[in-house]
């Protein structure tokens, strides 16, 4: 294979970066006191043309507690939104990374006893790992990855928000700072922003990430104008690719409410159309297009049962918003107003 020398480059790296991290420690095979999970190389080939290999558990072997948390904790929209509009208002800078590796960093706590089969290619008779850090398919290695970093950011000084666990704030009111995660990306938002994003970079080497994309949100700021814009045309676009060929000509929501059809009998796939769809348009509602919330929560009644003037709204809705793909939610610092363009 011309390619193996790359594959074989990167899969080196990745046995380094675990060994770096003492992901594990290597036990005779005697002495394992519960299941050996097995793992698989995982190869991808990213958009910059690196070739990158994971060692990945199979996590679906696992056999949890019903109490085992295995949960990815994710900031919520509306924080990140709140954050944006206090960063345009007093002009704050904003910072995002993105962590490497993060889910390594994760570590397995003492009561938890998990094996793993050596690498493939790389095995040794009658070894196995024992994990002291969390891998990749691990049920729960976002959620030890989410404890780590909450435990890194309050020993620098911030504190967990009660309405929110993955919003962590400065405890000195004069100097503000606000750190949210989602996952492995980081948003810091305050006037000391580049410092402490080198002071946690020393912390989780992380590789910067662009703001204009960020969670799925196209974001367009301008600084001068004390302004934020956000929008998802990238993901409404998406939408269009996927579901346009339903769509009809509107520049109107609805042009009248649903007609309800006790007798409508849809077929399954078309149920699940329909509730694929109304998904799609929900989430788009709630971020970043306050505009569809009457209507999208109107055609949401009928997602088990959905008549055929429904589908007439669908339409109508898909038409709607592929002439309108980048209309949001503006933020302007100069004032409290929230605008839509």
């Amino acid at each position: 294979m011309p390619e193996a020398d790359k594959w074989h480059t990167s899969i080196e790296k990745e046995l380094n970066a675990l060994k770096k991290k003492e992901t594990w420690i290597e036990i005779p095979k005697a002495e394992a006191k519960g299941k050996i999970l097995s793992g698989k190389w995982v190869y991808k080939i990213k958009d910059d043309g690196t070739y990158k290999s994971r060692w990945v558990i199979r996590g679906f072997e696992q056999q949890l507690n019903p109490w085992d948390e295995t949960r990815a904790a994710v900031v919520q929209g509306t924080t990140t939104r709140i954050l944006l509009a206090l960063a345009a208002k007093y002009d704050w800078d904003i910072e995002v990374i993105d962590v490497n590796n993060a889910f390594l960093n994760g570590i397995i706590p003492e009561h938890r006893e998990i094996y793993l089969q050596m690498p493939t290619g790389y095995s040794k008779p009658g070894k196995v790992c024992k994990l002291q850090k969390a891998l990749y398919g691990l049920k729960e290695a976002a959620l030890t990855w989410y404890l780590a970093l909450r435990d890194t950011l309050e020993e620098l000084g911030l504190e967990v928000a009660q309405h929110d666990e993955c919003l962590f704030m400065s405890t000195n009111p004069q100097e503000p700072l606000y750190v949210t995660s989602h996952v492995d990306d980081i948003k810091i938002c305050g006037p000391g922003a580049k410092a402490f994003k080198e002071l946690l970079h020393q912390k989780f080497p992380a590789k910067p990430h662009n703001l204009e994309y960020y969670l799925g949100l196209d974001i367009k700021r301008d600084r001068a104008q004390r302004t934020i814009h956000l929008s998802q045309a990238s993901y409404m676009a998406l939408i269009i690719k996927e579901f346009g060929h339903l769509a009809v000509n509107s520049n109107v929501l609805i042009s009248s409410c649903i007609k309800d059809n006790p007798d409508a009998k849809p077929t399954l796939e078309e149920v699940h159309l329909y509730q694929q769809i109304t998904g799609k348009l929900m989430h788009l509602t709630c971020q970043s297009r306050p505009d569809m919330h009457f209507t999208v929560i109107h055609i949401a009644r009928y997602t088990t049962k959905p008549p055929p003037d429904a589908w007439r709204a669908i339409q109508e809705i898909l038409g709607y918003i592929s002439c309108t793909l980048t209309y949001g939610i503006t933020i302007k610092g100069t004032d409290d107003e929230i605008q839509l363009q």
